[in-house]
């Protein structure tokens, strides 16, 4: 029976060593690894090392900056809020002070010349309220509504216009809620007046269409068996107008125009702006 030799590998010297210094580079490599992590208190450096936990990381920290978002919103909001407190405090006792200057000079004992002096009290008090009025906080007015970059109060036509956004200041506190942080100063101070409504036509026009009866200061019981006389200087006789029946301007002017036609008249009436 034969017997087959047993082929023997041998390793060599440079395999060994190749082997060792890969090793060396690989312990090297880890170590690097570990030291960068305790540095920068990490558990791992590239999200490569760790996709899952990576992931997880950054929806943290996505978190977490929406937190601080969140918290500066209300930190502004909490100082807007304030500085209107202490603006509505000063207006209180303002509209006090000025209660009280009214109170002891409504006697018919107070001279003319007090009454001015008064008067100035009372004026220099409502431009102290304007004033507070116009307070900003940071560059932004606190009663301008969303406006903030514009004075709200201006003196116009004797008095004070309110010129500022009717909205509130909105911040966002959290993920889903919206809550508001000023009052615009159209509803603290009462300075809009509600909307006037008539049925009335304010600034009529007058047109051939209008009925004598529409028109203020016209008797239209006059117009039954009345007449309109004309005279023309240097021209025909005397014209008279038949107005009885008429309803409308259209139908009075259609009546002069006819009379002074027929009387050989050289005027005629119209319709036209004054």
């Amino acid at each position: 029976m034969a017997i087959s030799p047993i082929q023997v590998t041998r390793v060599s010297h440079t395999m060994r060593a190749n082997f060792v210094v890969e090793s060396l580079r690989r312990t090297q490599r880890e170590l690097f690894a570990a030291q960068a992590r305790i540095a920068s208190g990490r558990s791992f450096i590239n999200a490569s090392e760790d996709p899952i936990n990576a992931a997880r990381a950054l929806d943290l920290r996505r978190a977490r900056s929406q937190q601080d978002q969140f918290i500066s919103n209300l930190r502004q909001g909490s100082n807007l809020l304030a500085a209107s407190g202490n603006a509505l405090l000063e207006i209180t006792d303002l509209l006090i002070e000025a209660g009280g200057v009214a109170s002891q000079n409504v006697s018919n004992l107070t001279s003319a010349a007090e009454r001015e002096a008064v008067a100035e009290v009372v004026s220099a008090i409502r431009d102290q309220i304007v004033s507070v009025g116009n307070r900003s906080l940071l560059g932004r007015f606190i009663f301008g509504g969303r406006q903030t970059t514009d004075r709200p109060f201006l003196d116009a036509l004797g008095g004070v216009a309110y010129v500022g956004d009717t909205s509130e200041l909105t911040t966002r506190v959290d993920s889903f809620s919206m809550s508001p942080i000023s009052t615009p100063g159209n509803l603290i101070f009462g300075a809009l007046s509600t909307s006037i409504a008539s049925g009335l036509d304010l600034s009529p026009t007058l047109v051939g269409s209008t009925r004598l009866d529409e028109i203020n200061g016209v008797d239209i019981a006059s117009f039954a068996d009345g007449a309109l006389v004309l005279n023309e200087f240097g021209g025909v006789p005397a014209i008279s107008v038949d107005l009885s029946g008429a309803e409308t301007v259209e139908e009075v002017i259609t009546r002069i125009n006819d009379a002074a036609t027929a009387g050989g008249a050289s005027f005629s009436a119209s319709l036209g702006e004054s």
